[in-house]
């Protein structure tokens, strides 16, 4: 798919993106609505959607929730991007309340936000996400921001806090086309950071996301 974006696209692929976007088996896919709750394959997570707010031609029940092991991930329905902006559409905004809370295993500390977004021109994708506890404190615990646009990428971003059973979390998902480009946001990945084997695969993940990125800069190079 990111072959249709050609040679002035701009792709990012988050590290935990690329460890999740394989959902393990078993993992469920449930379509968003208010009230909608799902948990993580460890059982020791609840998630719960509270809110969504659009912005442009888009509507909530065309969001796809996957569980995953410690975490989840957003995408669009059945396997479309969560989000696809042109110069036909606009900007594109998703506006989401979920809220978490810990069932088993050990407390909320730290919290990992990444997407996989393409670009092309001056297209942007960003996803800022505040991190508060409940009911209703947004942003006490800190904010997590992802970007993507034709100078810069952020795919990943970690929060850590003091030991939290419950969180609410509020993401702004945006996709902007700019003047004369596209933005395209693939999928969403949510993930509480999980115990050191996991993490060593994490890192592992991380240098061979900098070798892909290397390959294709030299790539670019080479057809330019």
């Amino acid at each position: 798919m990111r072959e249709l974006f050609g040679r002035g696209a701009k792709v990012v692929a988050a590290a935990c993106v690329a460890l999740a976007l394989a959902a393990p088996a078993g993992a469920a896919t449930l379509n968003w609505s208010i009230g909608q709750q799902w948990t993580s394959l460890d059982g020791n997570l609840r998630f719960t959607a509270e809110g969504c707010g659009t912005f442009g031609p888009i509507s909530c029940a065309s969001i796809d929730i996957v569980e995953t092991q410690r975490g989840f991930i957003l995408t669009g329905d059945n396997g479309a991007p969560l989000l696809n902006a042109t110069q036909a559409t606009g900007l594109l905004d998703y506006l989401l309340d979920i809220r978490v809370e810990r069932l088993g295993g050990p407390p909320l500390e730290m919290w990992t936000l990444a997407f996989d977004a393409a670009i092309t021109e001056d297209g942007f994708a960003s996803i800022g996400e505040a991190v508060g506890t409940p009911p209703a404190n947004v942003g006490s615990l800190g904010a997590l921001n992802v970007e993507l646009d034709s100078a810069f990428s952020i795919p990943t971003a970690t929060l850590t806090f003091l030991s939290q059973n419950s969180l609410i979390l509020t993401k702004d998902i945006k996709a902007d086309p700019g003047l004369d480009g596209t933005a395209v946001i693939f999928s969403v990945t949510q993930v509480a950071v999980p115990e050191p084997a996991s993490l060593a695969a994490f890192g592992a993940a991380l240098v061979g996301l900098a070798g892909l990125h290397g390959r294709r800069r030299r790539k670019a190079a080479r057809a330019a």
